[in-house]
């Protein structure tokens, strides 16, 4: 461009009759140097974030949305997220948008007041974490580099799912942990991948899969694909949840998850799943239904096939299957009803939100909000020092405040009986008094002698030693025990037990 333009004024100069100018072209500019590494790069910080109390009915089954402004003046780079409540958090979908979007006041809030839902959320920012069902503590953690950017001014929002199985009312909250990294250490921002099948139709009685194919017509682009996280959501009758991607040479199998308990369902690729030229996503959830009426797509007993992933690659995905357009469900031979789904998909391109650090953001200081002072660090584990509940309280009630909402619902000790060991039913009780544990030479629960009840001591130490070692307390994947009036109301049980 330069030349042309010194070419045209020696042109006009030699029609005038002025004396051709000297030209003197400029010298190549030389790359500017890479930014210096600060002497902070090696730092993180870590930023926690407590929720407000909400306050749940006795057997209350809600859906809220909740918004924190994190008030950053300059982006944020997240490497992994850390997540603990204290119950009642059934599933949580948490995104980051602009701070403007979804304007009120932060807290807990109706969804449908500001027209929440998770695509328009993550269309309008991208996503941050999702909750695996039931989980009280998880961490997503990336590969050294792999970050999730949060632009300057932003507002992390979440949809949540709330259910208090108890016949009590409580009140819960939760703990966001993020663990930002330096600008100069990130190596790649992450795009959203979110996946689901809202055609689910689970005859009574019955076991069911439910697939669909997201192929060529889906994804014209074909984008590079590296695949870095990867979480499926579904509920207690879910059986198994399955995600094939598929290149120019055929299918890479990529991710499988069997069964359901209150842990995190999550997985991180380390190395990441490298596909050069993405042309199909396949993906398919499992259920077995015991219930004697069909379940569908929803909340209660009913059921979800959701996937949250993070990949690099420039554009943001979001593919499934709209109600009403399956094929099925047509049982076969070993009973199982199957059903293939139609995708619809459509991928958008990556917006400026996430863009990788700017050379100032490289070369300067680790830049955080202020620090809330006031929110505190997650509780931890205490030893249940009670007094037992008098006078003894049935099983019947333990059943019912203690065992099916804390121990039965998450499914380990629920129909799929972990351990050997269901805590549903008329039958529970003669499973448990008397009855040797399989973990250690102990019984479940010596009547009159919780001290000497395997279950008991799994409930009221956070490090029980028995049998030599120490073991996980109950319930599984918890970071604290239970509330004290529960452990107590298990003691006064035990102690009752006639000898």
């Amino acid at each position: 461009m330069i030349r042309r333009r010194l070419a045209s004024l020696v042109f006009v100069a030699s029609v005038v009759g002025c004396a051709e100018p000297e030209v003197v072209y400029p010298e190549p500019r030389e790359p500017l140097p890479d930014p210096q590494m600060p002497a902070d790069a090696q730092a993180n910080a870590r930023l926690v974030h407590e929720t407000v109390p909400f306050e749940l009915e006795g057997s209350q089954e809600t859906m809220s949305c909740y918004s924190w402004t994190v008030g950053n003046d300059a982006p944020l780079y997240v490497q992994a997220v850390e997540f603990q409540n204290g119950g009642s958090f059934h599933h949580s979908n948490w995104f980051v948008v602009p701070e403007d979007v979804y304007p009120g006041d932060d807290g807990f809030w109706p969804c449908h007041h500001r027209g929440f839902d998770d695509i328009s959320a993550a269309l309008a920012g991208t996503a941050l974490f999702a909750q695996s069902t039931q989980a009280l503590q998880e961490t997503m953690r990336f590969t050294d580099g792999a970050t999730i950017r949060i632009p300057a001014r932003s507002k992390i929002v979440a949809g949540v799912h709330l259910l208090n199985l108890g016949p009590d009312p409580r009140a819960t909250e939760a703990w966001m942990s993020l663990e930002v990294i330096h600008p100069a250490l990130v190596e790649t921002t992450l795009s959203p991948v979110l996946l689901s099948n809202l055609d689910l139709q689970i005859p009574a009685n019955s076991k069911a899969t439910f697939y669909s194919f997201c192929g060529s017509a889906s994804l014209p682009e074909k984008p590079a694909f590296d695949l870095h996280y990867i979480l499926p959501h579904y509920h207690r009758t879910g059986d198994a949840a399955r995600v094939t991607l598929f290149d120019s040479d055929g299918e890479v199998e990529v991710f499988e998850h069997l069964g359901f308990g209150a842990s995190s369902m999550g997985r991180t690729f380390d190395p990441p799943v490298s596909i050069e030229s993405l042309s199909g996503i396949e993906f398919s959830c499992a259920y077995d239904n015991p219930h004697d009426e069909p379940l569908t797509w929803g909340i209660g007993i009913n059921e979800m096939c959701v996937f949250l992933a993070f990949a690099d690659t420039d554009v943001v995905i979001v593919a499934g299957v709209d109600r009403g357009s399956s094929s099925g469900p047509f049982e076969v031979d070993d009973g199982t009803y199957v059903s293939d789904g139609l995708c619809r998909a459509f991928m958008t391109p990556r917006s400026l939100a996430y863009a990788m650090p700017t050379r100032e953001e490289i070369a300067g200081p680790l830049r955080l909000p202020a620090s809330d002072a006031s929110a505190p660090e997650p509780p931890t584990c205490e030893d249940a020092l009670v007094e037992a509940v008098e006078p003894a309280p049935s099983f019947s009630d333990v059943q019912e405040r203690v065992f099916s909402p804390w121990c039965s619902f998450s499914s380990c000790h629920g129909a799929s009986g972990a351990g050997g060991l269901s805590f549903e039913g008329p039958q529970a009780e003669a499973s448990l008094v008397g009855v040797g544990a399989t973990a250690v030479d102990m019984p479940r629960v010596a009547p009159g002698d919780p001290e000497g009840s395997y279950l008991y001591r799994l409930l009221s130490e956070c490090t029980p030693e028995v049998g030599g070692a120490p073991r996980r307390h109950m319930p599984a994947g918890a970071p604290t025990l239970l509330d004290p009036e529960l452990v107590a109301l298990v003691r006064g049980w035990i102690e009752g037990l006639p000898p």
